[in-house]
C-alpha cells in the first residue's frame, strides 16, 4: 500500500509525518484542498528529484486515491474517492480525461463526480455503485454473486429500526457489559441507551454514569469515542476495547464512526469490533473490503462477529477468560485488497 511505501522509503520520517498530518485533514473548500495536495505532491517530487528515492519506490500517481480516501471519510459527500473504476466509466462516456498533474487529475474527476451527484440526486456511495453497475450489470459491486448487493441495504437510514432489532441491540449491549464486568473492566454504554432494559436490568446501571477524559489528545476523536455503543475501560480512563453494534438495515454508521476514529488516531492501540446479526456478517466483510477503509488499515484494526456467537460464548468467556483480549477470539478480519484493482 502507498503508506507503507512512504514509510519504507522516505528517510526523513519527522518531515513525512508533518506532511501527512497536513494533507489528510479534510479541506474546508476546493482551493484549500488543491493547496494541500499540491504541497504533498511537491514534497514527494522533491524527494525524487534529490535522488533520495525513486519514482518507482513511492509512486506519486497514487496520491489522489490515498488523499481523497482520507478526505472522503471525514466528509463523504464533498470529497469522492478517486476510484479507478469511476474514472474509467467517466472517461468512457467522455466526461473526464486524465491530467498529467495529480492535483488537476483529482479535481477534474471531482468536478464530474459532484456534478453527476447533483444532476442525478444521488449520494456519493450511490453513484459509486452506479459506476460499478455500468462496469458489470450482473455483479455491480465487484463482489461474489452470492453476496447480497442490494443498494437499499447499504443506504437505508439507521432510523428505520423495528422493535425486534432494537431489542437485539440492547441484548448485545447487555451481554458485552456483563462480560466486561466479569473481566474487571469499567463499562461505558452510550448515554442515549442508558434507560433501555434487558430482562428488567437497566443498561445505565451497568455503565459508569459519565465517561471521564480519555487522554486521547484529539477532541474530535474523544467525542466519537463517547458515541460508541459499548466501551471497556481499565484503570480510570484507559479504553481496552470498543464495540459498535449494528442491527438495522444499514451497517454504515458504525463503520464510519470506527473509520473516523482510525483517521484521527492512526496509532490507536485498543481493538475495535463491529457486532451484527449473523445474516449481516457478509455485509460487514464487504464494507471493510472497501479501499477507502483499507487505506486506513481499518480491515486490520476492526474485527467483527455475530450477536449469535456472542450470546453462545458469553458464559464460557465469563468462566474461563482472564483478560479483555479474550473477546478477540470471536472476531474475524478481512484480507487486504489491491486498491489498484478497484
Amino acid at each position: 500500500m502507498f503508506l507503507n511505501m512512504l514509510v519504507k522509503h522516505i528517510g526523513d520520517q519527522d518531515r513525512l509525518l508533518k506532511e501527512l498530518c497536513n494533507v489528510i485533514r479534510v479541506p474546508a473548500d476546493e482551493p484549500t484542498g488543491r493547496n494541500r495536495m499540491a504541497a504533498f505532491d511537491a514534497f514527494l517530487e522533491g524527494e525524487i528529484d534529490s535522488g533520495r528515492v525513486t519514482r518507482r519506490q513511492i509512486q506519486t500517481a497514487r496520491i489522489p486515491f490515498f488523499v481523497s480516501a482520507f478526505w472522503h471519510l471525514q466528509n463523504t459527500e464533498a470529497w469522492p474517492i478517486s476510484y479507478q473504476s469511476a474514472r474509467k466509466v467517466f472517461q468512457r462516456h467522455g466526461l473526464y480525461s486524465p491530467a498529467a498533474n495529480v492535483v488537476e487529475d483529482y479535481f477534474g474527476f471531482r468536478d464530474v463526480y459532484l456534478s453527476l451527484m447533483e444532476a442525478l440526486k444521488l449520494r456519493s456511495w450511490d453513484l459509486e455503485q452506479l459506476c460499478w453497475f455500468d462496469i458489470d450489470p450482473v455483479n455491480p459491486l465487484g463482489t461474489s454473486p452470492h453476496v447480497d448487493v442490494s443498494v437499499a441495504a447499504d443506504i437505508e437510514s439507521d432510523d428505520a429500526e423495528v422493535a425486534p432489532a432494537s431489542t437485539e441491540h440492547t441484548h448485545a449491549q447487555w451481554l458485552l457489559a456483563s462480560i466486561g464486568k466479569v473481566l474487571k473492566c469499567k463499562i461505558w454504554i452510550a448515554g442515549n441507551d442508558h434507560n433501555k432494559q434487558w430482562n428488567g436490568q437497566r443498561l445505565g446501571d451497568m455503565s459508569i454514569p459519565s465517561l471521564p477524559p480519555l487522554g486521547i489528545g484529539d477532541k474530535t476523536a474523544e467525542k466519537i469515542v463517547r458515541l460508541i455503543d459499548v466501551l471497556w475501560l481499565k484503570s480510570s480512563n484507559q479504553v481496552v476495547a470498543a464495540f459498535e453494534i449494528e442491527h438495522s438495515t444499514s451497517i454504515y454508521s458504525g463503520l464510519l464512526r470506527m473509520a473516523d476514529l482510525a483517521a484521527l488516531l492512526p496509532n490507536i492501540l485498543f481493538p475495535l469490533y463491529i457486532v451484527v446479526p449473523e445474516q449481516r456478517l457478509d455485509d460487514v466483510r464487504r464494507q471493510l473490503s472497501r479501499p477507502s477503509l483499507q487505506a486506513l488499515d481499518l480491515h486490520l484494526r476492526c474485527g467483527f462477529f455475530s450477536i449469535e456467537a456472542l450470546a453462545k460464548n458469553a458464559e464460557s468467556i465469563k468462566t474461563w477468560a482472564k483478560e479483555p483480549n479474550a473477546i478477540g477470539k470471536l472476531a474475524a478480519y478481512v484480507e487486504e485488497l489491491d486498491a489498484e484493482e478497484v
